[in-house]
């Protein structure tokens, strides 16, 4: 695996958490056979989980895991014998926090993705980096970084010397969507069934969970990074990925989609859908796992601009000091009937697309 490090993709941080990892094996804080879990390190370092993929993929390249595809990876039991010591765990409790400290970039992310994210709907905006910088009390360098992370995922773009947040049109909705199911049906082809055991088997329960009524916002949100972000992420071809991340700030701004139009919709279509797609990928039919994901992000285009139609004025939004509008998208023709009839999700009722219900059952 050849190593990035750019700013947007976690470069010097993976270092750094590699860094750490490396002295600790050394350490012996990780036995020889220890599984190092993506998502628990994540959360331990308070980074997302792709610093964290790459800073192991690192590690295993430099010898010190192993690497198999059912399992992941883990420490290598061929290592030299180390010398453990009682102060290790709190050597790595160290490591963490000169990890936080030295970016402080993590402490605003956060709030600056959320206020963008419940802005795009209605308009672009230009984000500078001074008022960034004023607003939040830290350096321009902080509000870069804050930007180059936003622009991986496909939020920011840079427009003339400026960075820009593009307004989420129905066209530009679309358009993102088409690519999306183009890209993630050709990445989970490549993953084929060489997922870690017990992956599919999680995600089909919680989906099952959120089907019988046990889902909120948040809830929705983490069902959304099951597949479209972790499961996709045991695609081997690193290229695709990259393609894949930009498309995938709809993903973001669902987030403030899902609360704006609740009541669109009696219950949020892609449980079932995706629910297809996993148990699909349960029983080992990846051909049919890929065509019902290419369906669901089809239909989900279609909702998307749905949701957007059913958005009201950008009036109830307050201001804020580092997102000047730059352009306002016209005002969307209302969904009609919207305010005394719901769009119903099943048999024959509800939007349909090619003569089937979208919250018609795949096959």
């Amino acid at each position: 695996m050849q190593r990035n490090d750019s700013e947007t993709t976690g470069g010097r941080l993976h270092a750094r958490i590699a860094d750490i990892l490396a002295a600790e094996i050394a350490g012996g804080v990780h036995p020889p056979g220890r599984h190092m879990v993506e998502t628990q390190l994540a959360e331990r370092f308070g980074v997302s989980r792709a610093p964290v993929r790459l800073a192991l993929a690192r590690l295993s390249q430099d010898g010190w895991l192993d690497y198999a595809p059912a399992r992941g990876h883990s420490v290598r039991s061929d290592l030299p014998a180390a010398e453990t010591h009682d102060d290790g765990e709190a050597d790595a409790r160290r490591g963490d926090r000169d990890i936080g400290a030295r970016h402080a970039w993590e402490a605003i992310h956060a709030e600056v993705e959320d206020a963008i994210t419940a802005r795009m709907a209605f308009g672009s905006w230009q984000v500078p980096e001074t008022a960034l910088a004023r607003t939040f009390g830290v350096s321009r360098t902080v509000a870069r970084d804050v930007l180059a992370r936003l622009q991986g995922r496909g939020l920011v773009r840079m427009d003339g010397g400026r960075w820009v947040a593009p307004g989420l049109s129905p066209q530009r909705v679309d358009e993102l969507y088409r690519l999306r199911a183009l890209l993630e049906p050709a990445a989970l082809r490549e993953i084929g069934s060489s997922l870690p055991p017990g992956l599919v088997e999680t995600s089909i329960r919680r989906l099952e969970e959120a089907a019988a009524g046990c889902a909120d916002g948040a809830a929705l949100d983490g069902l959304e990074q099951d597949l479209h972000v972790d499961l996709l992420s045991f695609c081997a071809n690193n290229t695709l990925l990259e393609a894949i991340r930009q498309p995938q700030s709809l993903l973001i701004a669902h987030r403030f989609l899902y609360r704006a139009t609740a009541e669109l919709f009696e219950t949020e279509p892609f449980i079932e859908e995706h629910l297809g797609i996993v148990q699909a990928l349960a029983r080992g039919e990846v051909d049919v796992a890929t065509a019902r994901l290419h369906d669901h992000l089809m239909d989900s285009r279609l909702r998307a601009v749905l949701r957007l139609r059913a958005l009201g004025s950008f009036d109830g939004l307050e201001d804020v000091p580092y997102l000047k509008p730059s352009s306002r998208l016209p005002a969307a023709r209302p969904f009609d009937g919207l305010a005394d009839k719901k769009v119903r999700l099943a048999g024959d009722q509800g939007p349909k697309r090619g003569g089937r219900s979208l919250r018609q059952p795949l096959g």
